[in-house]
């Protein structure tokens, strides 16, 4: 400026003006910063040639996920049978009492509040970081997983105190007094803390096989394993002394058999996560160096601050609630373990829904291929719909021959009074997949602030209208099971359905535009639904009748005539209804054809389970073969592949630039091309 240049206009701010700006701007949700590369549609067709036969789990597109939750459908399938022949023993053994696993909900219950709290820097894991950075930066990626677990274990060993001297000293005054050994167990869960760090990182890197492979052995092997030696070891334990007894003693073992069991899961994934990241010169022993600076502290303490206010009043708000039902309502850890149980019936529908879209986001949307993000969430869509639908007929079709098979089940009929919970958690856990797919895509899209707000406001909602019911209109305390079965699932639907809204009209107007793909994902699979529930009607009507008298027969034994005729039912919903559910889904115009593509890729991606789903390919393609409707109604994909090829791209060099780091030498080869570089901005 010279001197005779006008002065600007205004007071200069002050320092406590700029300094409150910087703080305010910090926890603004930014747009991302990115190193962009373009190729033009001449050479997609060459670099689709160059990266055509790479490992699929590192080709980026809707397939790793996709794939990932075929290749966990062997393990899923194997756990439903192992908690089918090992139902008898687990009721009989391990859990003749409903109320042991209510004991150890109301325990969680208690502290979920300043376990929240402590959480707040490292909110909704490190998926979003390890998604963002392992295309641009992997060795700031490794920097965000030493925070994480750092941060893990001081705040775990603040935690483990604290509950430990309640657990002494505050609860023995109070109601609660018989819980005391299970508060003290729950303390030392909170230690280290970081246990599951080097799955959820797996997750982040969207390995979906390996962390397929790690919650089977974990849930199906270690846990299993350690429950049943801890329940039992409780059980005599409680037995033995009059003033634990039996009850509390089982509800103690199983939950040190709990945490055990986590140990063995974090050694293991460790072991995975050291082979995931041999190519950059990384060990799982480097997560525990501490070579993250402040800076990057501050951001990551920023981005979980804002996003943890909603999940902070969240957990205020059910600790509110659970307080209500646990001291308003009687018998309340009975009806909670019930509604444990036909939660986890109605949740089958929706079993296979969980597609973990944070990773696919971050990884796109953060590195500016927005249409590859659009494309993420039409497919997410489908997908709901596809598999929705004929589990849901199946769940509604064979209801009575469920409870013909599990009324066999020794000790079953403690658990009875848990089917009126069935329809209503149905209703909840079909809402479930919309309003978790909008969280994940602001969270992956790194938009913390407004998600905390909307669910802010959500959580008042939720502690309004069940303030209501339960408090202000005592309508479980006048109508009992009636008012219960509908208020424990379905009471807070309204604020949440109204939460689910607000967020796709926010997604859809600041993120991507969301184009729901309503024949793919709602008028296809109702029409094949509708086909496969005249095909179980039939199979009810004339073939479960004559199954189950030739088999009660043929072993001179009702129980195990019956138990074996819902075996048999299950493998041909499995293997004959869900093929003709896919067939007649291509028919009616399903699949278009790059969705075929996607759906083959990932098929043959499932790993194990490949020998059991790869033959329903060939229904797929029948399907569409004969169908007039094929390509009628596609989910558009030119430049969702395009966006997708480029991020292979930028993800190759940096691993190349990675490689010759590590070797102490210049990278002298430059950008991967097949022709000529693509355009760097």
């Amino acid at each position: 400026m010279t001197e005779d240049a006008p002065m600007p206009k205004g007071k200069a701010p002050s320092k406590i003006q700029l300094a409150y700006e910087k703080f305010v701007n910090r926890f603004k949700d930014k747009e991302p910063e990115y190193k962009e590369v373009k190729i033009g549609p001449e050479e997609l067709k060459v670099y689709e040639e160059k990266y055509k036969g790479i490992n699929p789990w590192e080709k980026i597109g809707f397939a790793r996920p996709l794939g990932g939750l075929f290749y966990n459908l062997i393990f899923t399938l194997l756990g439903l049978v192992i908690g089918l022949v090992t139902a008898g023993f687990v009721i009989t053994w391990l859990y003749p009492y409903p109320e042991a696993r209510g004991y150890e909900g109301i325990v969680g219950t208690l502290f979920s509040l300043m376990f929240a709290i402590f959480d707040i820097g490292t909110a909704y894991g490190i998926e979003r970081f390890v998604a963002e950075y392992r295309v641009k930066d992997p060795q700031k990626m490794l920097e965000y997983i030493q925070f994480f677990i750092w941060y893990q274990m001081f705040t775990g060993l603040v935690q483990t105190t604290v509950v430990s001297l309640m657990g002494l000293y505050v609860f023995v005054n109070t109601p609660f007094v018989y819980l005391t050994w299970l508060i003290l167990i729950k303390s030392t869960t909170q230690y280290p803390g970081m246990l599951g760090m080097f799955k959820a990182t797996l997750d982040g890197l969207q390995k979906f096989n390996k962390t397929a492979i790690l919650s089977f052995i974990s849930g199906q092997g270690f846990q299993l394993l350690t429950n049943i030696v801890f329940i039992l070891l409780g059980r005599w334990w409680g037995s033995q002394d009059p003033a634990i007894g039996e009850l509390v003693g089982l509800a103690v073992g199983g939950a040190i058999g709990g945490y055990i069991d986590d140990f063995f899961a974090m050694w293991l994934s460790a072991w995975y996560f050291s082979k995931e990241m041999k190519v950059f010169g990384f060990t799982a022993k480097d997560c525990f160096r501490h070579d993250f600076s402040w800076r990057l502290a501050i951001s990551t303490m920023s981005f979980g601050l804002r996003t943890a206010v909603g999940p902070l009043m969240g957990t205020f708000v059910g600790f509110t609630i659970q307080m209500y039902f646990i001291t308003l309502v009687p018998q309340y850890a009975t009806w909670a373990a019930l509604a444990s149980v036909a939660s986890g019936i109605a949740g089958l529908p929706t079993m296979s829904l969980s597609i973990p879209l944070v990773p696919a986001i971050s990884e796109s949307f953060l590195n500016g291929k927005k249409k590859l993000a659009q494309f993420y969430i039409a497919q997410t869509w489908k997908y709901y719909g596809f598999f929705a639908v004929p589990f849901l007929v199946i769940i509604a079709v064979f209801l009575p021959v469920i409870l013909t098979v599990a009324l066999q089940i020794s000790g079953a009929e403690n658990y009875i009074l848990a089917v009126p919970f069935l329809l209503p958690y149905v209703i909840r856990h079909m809402q479930q997949p919309p309003t978790s797919t909008a969280d994940m895509i602001i969270v992956g899209a790194s938009r913390p602030t407004i998600l905390s707000i909307i669910r802010f406001l959500e959580e008042v909602g939720k502690l309004f209208f069940m303030t209501l019911w339960i408090v202000w209109l005592e309508l479980p305390q006048k109508y009992g099971l009636q008012a219960i079965i509908w208020i424990m699932p379905c009471g807070e639907m309204i604020p949440i359905c109204t939460k689910t809204i607000v967020n796709w009209i926010y997604i859809h107007k600041k993120i991507v535009d969301v184009h729901i793909p309503w024949w793919q994902f709602l008028v296809a699979p109702l029409l094949a639904g509708l086909c496969m529930t005249g095909a179980c009607y039939l199979y009810l009507n004339f073939a479960w009748p004559e199954l189950v008298s030739a088999l009660v027969g043929a072993f001179n034994d009702e129980t195990i005539g019956i138990l074996t005729a819902g075996v048999i039912s299950v493998l041909i919903a499995i293997f004959g209804l869900l093929p003709f559910y896919i067939f007649m889904y291509g028919v009616f115009g399903g699949f278009d054809t790059f969705g075929l593509e996607t759906f083959k890729a990932a098929i043959r991606m499932s790993g194990p389970s490949r020998p059991f789903i790869g033959w329903i390919l060939a229904f797929a393609f029948a399907g569409a073969k004969i169908s007039p409707l094929h390509n009628k109604f596609p989910i558009q994909s030119d430049l969702p592949r395009k966006e997708a090829l480029e991020l292979i791209i930028l993800k190759d060099y940096t691993d190349h630039q990675k490689q010759a780091e590590a070797k102490e030498k210049p990278y002298k080869e430059g950008i991967p091309s097949a022709t000529h570089g693509p355009d760097w901005d």
